[in-house]
């Protein structure tokens, strides 16, 4: 079985190719079998574990349920599989103090392991999207701002994780690490075709021409937000005590943010 995993990275386009993928998969079963985050739920929680904990039990988890994803896959299946989950990377850097993605180098040929042992004859192509530093330091505070409960300013976040921001390392040392399986990737700002950041993915899958003309693009999924609400994140999460409570605040946030900027766009 032919294999593209779009195994990352964080902020780089990956939840648009995703909502593309899972809102378009019955027009593309006829080229392409899809699988995205919700299929491999139990194993991208644990390798988000492993790589914060470097728990043993957080790798075996991860690999039985890997095994138990791929086990489920028809062997005869001619299509192709197109696997997009960036958590297969661990966690964003940025996250319980980690700074890169240097998890990856080894739950990634965990992986091919698995894939190996359970399909034997598959042919594995690793794909990554990735963006230039600045933008994605920028990117992961504003994140870290609303999923978690991060009190740093954006200053005092970008000395610490700017300099560690170097993507195409990551990239270098996942390509060592999984060898000899081929690692492709496309940087963010290269990717003005139609469909955006899912061109390269398709590219890689080899989507016929006739069937990617009947893809409806959608606009970029988790805009920029406004610096008002982020200095109104940081502020919830100075003040407000962690829990279901500061949540719902910021979560109520962000949507009323992102209601105002459909309204703008019509």
């Amino acid at each position: 079985m032919r294999m593209v995993l779009h195994c990352g990275f964080h902020k780089t386009g990956t939840t648009s190719v995703q909502k593309m993928l899972d809102r378009d998969r019955a027009l593309l079963a006829p080229q392409m079998q899809i699988a995205l985050k919700a299929e491999i739920r139990a194993a991208a929680l644990a390798a988000r574990d492993w790589s914060a904990t470097r728990n043993p039990a957080k790798m075996s988890a991860y690999i039985y349920d890997l095994a138990l994803f791929f086990e489920s896959l028809d062997p005869d299946d001619p299509r192709p599989l197109c696997l997009s989950c960036e958590d297969l990377c661990g966690l964003m850097p940025g996250r319980r103090h980690l700074t890169d993605y240097r998890a990856a180098a080894e739950l990634l040929p965990a992986l091919c392991e698995v894939i190996q042992e359970v399909l034997p004859a598959s042919d594995i192509t690793f794909y990554f999207s990735t963006r230039a530093p600045e933008s994605w330091v920028k990117s992961c505070y504003a994140q870290h701002l609303r999923a978690s409960g991060l009190r740093d300013d954006f200053p005092t976040y970008r000395a610490q994780y700017l300099p560690h921001a170097d993507l195409d390392a990551d990239i270098a040392r996942i390509a060592k690490a999984v060898a000899p399986h081929r690692v492709a990737w496309s940087a963010l700002e290269d990717m003005t075709g139609r469909l955006g950041p899912l061109d390269p993915l398709l590219d890689l899958v080899a989507i016929s021409t006739e069937l990617r003309a009947k893809i409806a693009p959608l606009p970029p999924a988790n805009t920029a937000l406004d610096e008002d609400v982020k200095a109104a994140l940081l502020e919830i999460n100075r003040t407000q005590p962690p829990g279901p409570k500061r949540n719902k605040i910021k979560l109520d946030l962000v949507r009323a943010a992102r209601k105002r900027e459909q309204s703008t766009r019509r």
